[in-house]
């Protein structure tokens, strides 16, 4: 499939799980009084779980842990964090792959984009047709999403749902693929369908010396 002359892509963000009593000082304490409140936790067993990335080069402790039950939460949120004369800091989630640090968030809010998966099943909806497409939510994990996207949710920091594609909204577009939450939260995504192949090839290397292997 070339994915070059397909017209539809369409991207829609959304910007950041109970409360502890003590809300850190760096958060601010306007975030109790939300409808969210209940799904934001500061307990410090939850949020050291999510201190550290599948690569372990740090440990950067959350101040609290957003487990969102639909985009509207993260629409919440992120609505409020705009509007807040207390500036913290956001990051999302979703199953811990990045390597080097990227989604860890010291003292700020980090998004569980995974409990969007927990808490709502049917969000893997695949349409068969000229141009099969599958709409999945943020939560899934493909491969290569980046090249294979045809439409995205997204919310920018005003909290506005934006729909954004090659030919709509295309700065934002490309702006956020691989752009790890800075313009924003991608909450679903189209993603063009291939065959799959019937066969793969799976190496494992061993390295003794990976200074001398780089070198």
């Amino acid at each position: 499939m070339d994915l070059s002359r397909q017209s539809s892509i369409i991207l829609s963000i959304t910007i950041l799980t109970t409360f502890a009593s003590n809300v850190k000082s760096s958060l601010p304490q306007g975030l109790q009084t939300l409808n969210i409140s209940s799904e934001i936790t500061t307990d410090p067993n939850i949020t050291a779980s999510f201190a550290t990335d599948f690569g372990n080069l740090f440990n950067r402790t959350p101040g609290a842990v957003f487990f969102p039950s639909s985009p509207n939460d993260i629409t919440t949120l992120i609505c409020f964090s705009y509007t807040s004369t207390t500036p913290f800091h956001i990051s999302q989630r979703g199953l811990g792959h990045s390597t080097y640090g990227q989604t860890l968030v010291p003292d700020g809010i980090l998004i569980d984009m995974s409990s969007l998966g927990r808490k709502n099943h049917n969000r893997i909806n695949v349409t068969n047709g000229p141009i099969p497409y599958a709409d999945v939510g943020a939560e899934q994990i493909w491969i290569d999403v980046l090249n294979a996207t045809l439409k995205h949710d997204l919310m920018p920091r005003t909290g506005e749902t934006v729909t954004c594609s090659r030919e709509s909204n295309p700065d934002l577009f490309y702006a956020v693929l691989g752009g790890l939450g800075q313009f924003g939260v991608i909450t679903r995504a189209r993603i063009a369908l291939e065959p799959a192949q019937k066969r793969v090839r799976w190496l494992e290397l061993f390295y003794t010396d990976i200074k001398g292997t780089h070198q």
